[in-house]
């Protein structure tokens, strides 16, 4: 595609709808991913563990359903994860996410990261 170098996309508070389209996954080299402060539906797509150096992931404040995918867990890159703010995202935190060796941040309102799992 044509912005397959981009590396920041800001787009929280556009009052943007739908779903997170799966088709971002085709963006190597982006590091930073602010969707939050929108309106968005849908599930959290497992396509976002393709970004093999997304450090930052922003999805708080939307209407996300669903639970948190286990692939993030494989963005070994990640340090913030935002995920706060949408109610209807059910279950536990994946314990691959829980296990991510750069993440310093993570914000949710679902259970913590289960130390036996």
């Amino acid at each position: 595609g044509e912005l397959d170098n981009l590396e920041r996309l800001w787009l929280y508070k556009n009052s943007l709808t739908g779903t997170i389209p799966t088709q971002l996954g085709g963006m190597d080299k982006l590091r930073v991913l602010h969707l939050a402060d929108n309106e968005l539906t849908g599930t959290i797509p497992t396509e976002l563990a393709e970004f093999d150096d997304l450090i930052t992931l922003f999805l708080e404040n939307n209407d996300l359903s669903g639970t948190i995918p286990s692939q993030i867990g494989e963005l070994s890159s990640l340090v913030f994860l935002h995920l706060n703010g949408n109610v209807n995202i059910t279950g536990s935190i994946p314990a691959e996410i829980c296990a991510l060796p750069n993440l310093n941040q993570l914000w949710a309102d679902c259970d913590v990261c289960n130390a036996d799992a």
